[in-house]
Order: C-alpha cells, then structure tokens, then sequence
C-alpha cells in the first residue's frame, strides 16, 4: 500500500463523523441486585436514530452470561421478550459479569457515495484499500455482516476480586476487550483496550467511544495500535459504548464483496469504587 493512501485515508477518517450503525445491549441497570430480573434492550443506530433491534431467536448464534465461575447459555430469555429487542434476564450470585450476544449474517447494499462514506466514517480500512486498487470506488457496496454487542454488569455487592473474566477475550469474531475492570475506573482515567480480529490482536481498528446519555452522544474515537491496543482517555462517571466494525474482502459469494463485523462493548462507570477496588492499570501501548 502506497504511503500516500495512507495519509490520505487517515485524513478522510479524521475529518468523518460516525456512521448509524451501532448496535449494542443497554441494561436497564448496570448494577443489578442478585437474584433481580434484568431488562436488557438491544439497540441499533446512532445519536437521534435509535431504535430497538429485532432480536429474534431465529437472527440469534449465541446468548451467554460469562461470570467467575463460567459460561452459562441464556438464550433462554430471548423468549421473554417484552417488544421486539427488549427481554428479561435473571441475574445470579454476586459477582461481574459479561453479557454478549452474537447474530446471524444478514445482507446489504448500498450506492456507491453512501457505502464509501460509511467505510469512512468507520474506519474500515480493508473496504477502503480494496475498493480502491481494484477501482471499484464509483460502485455499489454489497456486504454479508453480522452483530456482536458485549455489557459488563456488576451484580449485588461485587468487589474487586473475580473480575479476571472481565479482561479476557471471549472467542467473537470481532471482540473489544477491557484491559481494566471498567466498573472499578476512577472518573477521568484511561481505560485500556484491546480489540482482536479471529483471535489476533487488530491494528488500525477505529473506536468510536460513545457516552449513552443521549444528551451527549459520540465523546471520541481512537485507533488501535500495532499491538490492538489503545487507552481511551478521561471517561467520566457514566453509561458508555464503544464500538468498532471491520471486514475482510471476499470472492464467490453472490450475496456479498465483503465480511463485515459489527461489534460493541457497553459498559458503566460507576465513580462509587471503595477504597482499595480500584481498577488495575496494566501498561499498554498507545
């Protein structure tokens, strides 16, 4: 790849803003009591284009709740449905949590401007390079993609031991992991990630980190480095998202050019750690 694309791309990327294609689980409280029933709501779009995500059984790989002592299945609760994305879960013993859901693939078009805009604002470099060596930027974009949301929860009265779950990947496609227990971040400090591609850490992924109060919205966006990692600065007391796509060209397929991912991470800081609670800090690379 030419030196100048990329700085070309990496400018396009800083000038764009997000697309409306997040898709993430909102709790209705982050801090449930043990033993309450949850209401979580999966959502999909972007500032004032929000609305609740079909979440059929039927579009549904996996439902899971990954706790201290394992994984349990908990698609289960995807027959409580209260509307369309909108269920019941029960929660357990008190502890930390990872709730994550993944979906089927689905298929979609767009014209030309609208595609090359999105794989922009996106950040979805592969998309991007392909498009362009093989001259396909004035053609329509037709990908085969598909959703993968993570919310960590932190149940009943949680300390800070038993989080270690929290700061592992979990086996998604495409997968953004804390590498700090968020829950426990004091107000204003950096969070370290780490977003991985089928198992490997992912370099060039662009972040776009969200505040859930819908008064404030898109707060940033980072890029990982050559290690997949990055440090998200000075995230204040509050309900937050982040969220990052990436594809992979494809051949053969009718449906589709392109494999894309969607994947998201929601999360709460809570600012009301005890002393001694709080999170970990491993040194990372920008």
């Amino acid at each position: 790849m030419h030196r100048s694309f990329i700085s070309l791309f990496g400018a396009m990327v800083l000038a764009s803003t997000a697309a409306a294609h997040d898709f993430w689980l909102q709790p209705d409280t982050f801090t449930p009591e043990g033993g309450a029933i949850l209401g979580v709501t999966a959502k999909v779009g972007h500032s004032d284009d929000i609305s609740e995500w079909p979440a059929d059984p039927a579009r549904i790989i996996a439902f899971r709740s990954i706790g201290e002592s394992g994984i349990e299945d908990i698609q289960a609760a995807l027959g409580n449905r209260h509307s369309e994305g909108r269920f019941d879960v029960a929660t357990g013993e008190p502890g930390f949590y990872v709730l994550a859901i993944e979906s089927i693939p689905s298929v979609s078009e767009l014209p030309a401007e609208k595609f090359n805009t999105y794989v922009t604002d996106e950040g979805v470099r592969p998309i991007a390079i392909h498009r362009m060596e093989n001259g396909l930027t004035e053609t329509s974009g037709r990908e085969i993609y598909s959703r993968r949301a993570k919310s960590i929860i932190r149940v009943g009265d949680a300390g800070a031991a038993g989080d270690a779950h929290l700061l592992r990947p979990i086996g998604m496609t495409l997968e953004v992991t804390p590498l700090a227990n968020p829950a426990l971040l004091e107000p204003g400090s950096g969070l370290p990630v780490e977003v991985r591609y089928r198992g490997s850490p992912l370099p060039g992924a662009m972040l776009h980190v969200v505040n859930l109060d819908p008064e404030i919205g898109d707060v940033d966006k980072v890029v990982t480095g050559a290690d997949g990692r990055a440090v998200l600065s000075n995230l204040a007391e509050g309900r937050w998202m982040l969220q990052t796509v990436w594809s992979a060209p494809i051949s053969g397929d009718v449906r589709g050019d392109y494999d894309t991912i969607f994947s998201s991470l929601t999360f709460e800081v809570l600012g009301t750690a005890a002393e001694g609670e709080s999170a970990a800090m491993p040194g990372v690379n920008n």
